[in-house]
């Protein structure tokens, strides 16, 4: 049976006939080309959960989505986190079935035995793997109203448009791309570009330019890099729109954004895996006045800071982000302990140290887990990073602590700004 999440997009897909996907190959799709090959493939899948490997990120999305026709739980796998990676994430989420992709299609394999399932899996859209702080993957159960719902919320303040023409340049097996990229571009009906993965700012403004990009997505770091190399031309970027997560902003990534690209509206927003993936985002025009914040909490969700003792704070004060709402995972696959820790009362536990300003805008300050204590002082390694981005000379920096015989030391990586030229 065909869920609401894939019925919504199809009914979407098919109310855009002239929008367009271009492949990692150069192969241009139809929008209905590409739900025909998916529906064709999702006949293929029968009642397990699937894990997707694939050398092509567009053959990924049309295995996701096959997926997604089918009902059948999806486990994305990056080629790109390597054969360890990969094995781990098989064995944590107990996968016997695999698709693939051979040359210009997909197929099944099976890779081993299946065994008794461990979780009720009916309902589960994706299982999508993060390390977090502990170095070993942990399955997010995310379920197809978890995607739905925050798709919805995104829907509302992302303004894409059937005109628009958005470059995906990072795996789909990040929530932040598969929900925030692809699937908000099927809903709006944007023409969609597979640029290839990997942390490449370079091919990707070569790539703005050559496919009239109007949308692009990344980290901060990423925007930081594209930005100073368009800077060195004085051709203007098509683009219109960006949309900039996945890491704490710092002042000086926000004034390089703000120089090169002073007619782009800047979304910077806020989520996590656990979250189907959204959270928060700012509206464009605080993106000046107010670049370290990501905004307020999407229209479906609440938020709140938490201090050690579980009371609430208030403005300016520090704490744990909480985070409620539709999108928040069912749990961990098969790590109860891990689920009972992370959720609780319905509330997520995102482990994000933050505040909230008196405007009720939200800024996260760094992880819990990276906290370093030295002589009774609590550091977050985010708060030393950016200020020393600050300075002019440093272009990439890394703060981490290190144990002694006498407590935690700071160490610190730099990167030269005349490294980068």
């Amino acid at each position: 049976m065909q869920t609401e999440l894939f019925c919504f997009l199809k009914e979407r897909i098919y109310s855009y006939p002239d929008s367009d996907i271009l492949d990692d190959n150069g192969v241009r799709w139809s929008y209905k080309e590409f739900l025909d090959c998916a529906e064709a493939f999702a006949k293929k899948l029968h009642g397990y959960k699937y894990g997707i490997y694939c050398q092509s990120e567009f053959r990924m999305a049309l295995a996701v989505m096959a997926c997604l026709c089918a009902g059948v739980t999806a486990v994305p796998i990056s080629a790109d986190y390597g054969e360890s990676q990969k094995e781990q994430i098989i064995e944590t989420c107990g996968i016997s079935h695999m698709i693939l992709d051979c040359e210009d299609c997909l197929t099944e394999e099976i890779i081993g035995k299946e065994v008794l399932e461990s979780e009720n899996l009916s309902n589960i859209a994706l299982l999508v793997c993060t390390s977090g702080s502990t170095g070993f993957p942990k399955a997010a159960m995310l379920t197809h109203e978890n995607i739905f719902a925050n798709l919805l919320d995104i829907e509302k303040y992302f303004p894409l448009l059937q005109t628009d023409r958005i470059l995906i340049s990072r795996s789909l097996c990040h929530a932040a791309v598969l929900t925030g990229e692809f699937l908000i571009a099927l809903s709006k009906g944007a023409n969609i570009v597979f640029g290839g993965t990997g942390f490449e700012p370079i091919r990707a403004l070569l790539q703005t330019k050559k496919y009239s990009i109007t949308v692009l997505c990344g980290t901060p770091t990423f925007f930081y890099h594209f930005c100073r190399f368009s800077m060195r031309s004085s051709e203007r970027l098509p683009l219109r729109i960006i949309s900039v997560s996945g890491e704490c902003m710092t002042g000086k990534t926000a004034s390089v954004i703000c120089r090169a690209l002073p007619d782009v509206s800047v979304y910077h927003v806020y989520g996590l895996t656990e979250a189907a993936p959204r959270v928060s985002w700012l509206m464009p025009e605080y993106f000046i006045t107010k670049p370290l914040s990501v905004g307020r909490p999407l229209a479906s969700e609440e938020i709140r800071i938490i201090n050690e003792e579980g009371v609430p704070v208030s403005s300016g004060v520090t704490g744990e982000l909480w985070v409620r709402g539709p999108n928040i995972m069912q749990g961990y696959y098969n790590n109860p302990k891990a689920t009972a820790y992370a959720i609780q009362n319905n509330w997520l536990r995102t482990g994000d140290i933050a505040y909230l300003d008196y405007e009720n805008h939200l800024f996260i300050c760094g992880r819990r887990d990276d906290l370093i204590i030295r002589g009774g002082l609590n550091i977050y390694p985010a708060e030393i990073e950016n200020q020393l981005m600050e300075e002019e000379y440093i272009a990439e920096v890394l703060v981490c602590g290190k144990r002694s015989e006498v407590g935690q030391k700071l160490i610190l990586y730099v990167v030269p700004e005349n490294d980068l030229m």
